[in-house]
């Protein structure tokens, strides 16, 4: 026999777990041999509350504080689920949950599907022929129904009219059904409305949810959303309509419900946006639009999180950021902001700055304070770009800000290392007698990854065999060297017993950390040890 109350929510089972523990604590009440025994103690004693008789294609569950659960994912029919309660005798008439997951042959929920029985909870999910649930599956549960649950089926209409008279329901999740259509709703007691993944191509006005706290509306045709929609929905904190059809949204009205937190409206049509703000705004989600440019002058002093990822924006006007003072995450994932990120664009103020994502925008170079207000820990992600140098002007300062903290760099995997950078370190291992072979296996070590080839360096001993101990590149790559070799000689002869790493470090003051991708989910921290005299310059 399983634990009776395995299936209940995480918040239900800690509530039930912690009062378990009372009792065995306190021990008050005898000694209990198993967790089966202070089941049945917590359960009323003498009384049977799921019925005596066959209730398939149906099964009931008893669970603590004589709560039931009945679950009919096994039924051929809607009018099988009508026999279970319209034919067999029930010892109560008010049940916690009503469940079926993964059913292909119930196609409606008939009139006076439950008889007498009332549901707190009515939960349906990929019931993949269902269309039709008839209006007293809900009525005869008015007073207790708490939720209603259908997503994954073919549900074409639902009884609208009917939710101001369920007088306590809270929550309706219609996510990923066949609805065409959504009147003006009226009720005085939803919080949370969700019918994401349907087929409804308008909203109107007339709605009248004064406690609704959550609306989402994503991934439907919906292309416009009426000014006045929001004047009844005062008490919205949460508005989504991601993957819609809309090409501009009243965005002085939905800004102005004093409780709004969160604004999702990716994958839309915008073109542009307004300056705008907000004093409540704690996440906004404006990614997958077709948005170019953006206006100075926002203000959202409370806003953590902004999503701008997948629009064709090329900069940023100065002072963009100045009024996200609490920003903590920021994506720009896969816009268009190379080949170059100037001067003073990515400036933030915040002092909480977790995450900046600036991956896949073809970026080849920063310019010196390209991006300024990052904090020791925020990671910085420059993956998928075409950054092959890291000039101290611009990198210089951003890792004086990382190093020390939990901050990082995340550049792609196939970022090159300037060869600048090595030669000292292959110096290094030739004056300390090594092996072209072991000399590649050390450096490779050193740097946590396969930075060099053996036939590299080889030819790099060959050379200083030769006498030639100089690290630029030579006249015929077109490009002088920029390195001190004297500097350099007398910073490696200055520690002739030192580690590979240790040379490195010698050789500069920075450790980049960096997240390194093999673009099939796995990475791992390498830490790239960078010279400054010996990193391209600007003008290289």
């Amino acid at each position: 026999m399983g634990i009776p109350w395995a299936s209940q929510s995480p918040q239900r089972f800690g509530m039930e777990a912690e009062t378990v523990g009372y009792l065995l604590r306190r021990g008050r009440y005898g000694n209990f041999h198993d967790i089966e025994e202070i089941a049945s103690f917590l359960r009323v004693d003498g009384q049977n509350f799921c019925p005596t008789d066959d209730i398939s294609p149906c099964s009931c569950f008893e669970e603590l504080w004589n709560e039931l659960r009945v679950d009919c994912s096994d039924a051929g029919s809607g009018q099988e689920i009508f026999s279970v309660f319209n034919s067999v005798d029930w010892n109560v008439t008010e049940v916690r949950e009503f469940h079926m997951n993964e059913n292909e042959f119930v196609m409606e929920l008939p009139d006076g599907v439950f008889g007498s029985v009332s549901f707190r909870f009515i939960a349906l999910y990929s019931i993949t022929k269902l269309s039709t649930v008839h209006e007293t599956a809900f009525l005869q549960a008015k007073d207790v129904l708490e939720s209603i649950i259908i997503q994954e089926s073919n549900l074409e209409n639902f009884p609208w009219g009917i939710l101001p008279q369920l007088h306590n329901l809270g929550e309706l999740r219609l996510d990923l059904n066949s609805l065409t259509e959504l009147p003006a709703l009226q009720s005085n007691t939803l919080e949370y409305l969700s019918v994401t993944g349907n087929h409804i191509p308008a909203i109107v006005p007339g709605w009248f949810l004064p406690n609704l706290k959550e609306l989402q509306l994503g991934v439907n045709p919906i292309s416009e959303i009426p000014i006045v929609f929001f004047d009844n929905l005062q008490s919205l904190e949460i508005y989504g309509c991601s993957l819609c059809s809309l090409e501009d949204v009243p965005w002085d009205t939905i800004l102005q419900l004093a409780s709004l937190t969160g604004l999702q409206l990716g994958g839309n049509f915008f073109t542009t946006v307004p300056t705008l703000q907000s004093n409540t705004l704690e996440s906004l989600s404006l990614g997958g639009n077709q948005l170019s440019a953006l206006q100075a002058g926002w203000a959202m002093p409370n806003l953590k999180h902004l999503h701008l990822g997948s629009n064709p924006i090329s900069e940023f006007p100065i002072g963009f950021f100045d009024g996200f003072t609490s920003l903590q995450f920021f994506s720009c994932l896969g816009c268009h902001l190379g080949p170059t990120l100037h001067s003073g664009k990515l400036a933030f103020p915040s002092q909480a700055l977790d995450d900046v994502d600036l991956g896949r925008n073809d970026i080849r170079f920063l310019e010196t304070g390209a991006i300024t207000g990052l904090t020791a820990n925020t990671q910085l992600w420059l993956d998928d770009n075409l950054i092959t140098k890291l000039p101290e002007a611009s990198f210089g300062p951003i890792l004086e800000i990382l190093y020390g903290g939990a901050g990082q760099i995340h550049l792609d995997a196939m970022t090159p290392i300037e060869r600048a950078t090595l030669r000292p370190i292959v110096y290094d291992e030739f004056l300390q007698g090594h092996p072209a072979r072991a000399a590649a296996d050390n450096i490779c070590a050193a740097f946590e990854g396969n930075i060099v080839y053996y036939s590299t360096v080889s030819r790099w001993f060959e050379r200083l065999e030769s006498g030639d101990t100089t690290f630029g590149d030579g006249p015929h790559l077109g490009r002088p060297s920029t390195v001190d070799d004297e500097a350099l000689r007398n910073a490696l002869n200055s520690k002739p017993n030192a580690t590979t790493r240790e040379s490195a470090t010698t050789l500069g003051p920075y450790d980049l950390p960096i997240i390194v991708d093999d673009h099939d989910g796995n990475t791992s921290l390498a830490h790239i040890l960078l010279p400054y005299e010996l990193i391209a310059t600007a003008d290289d």
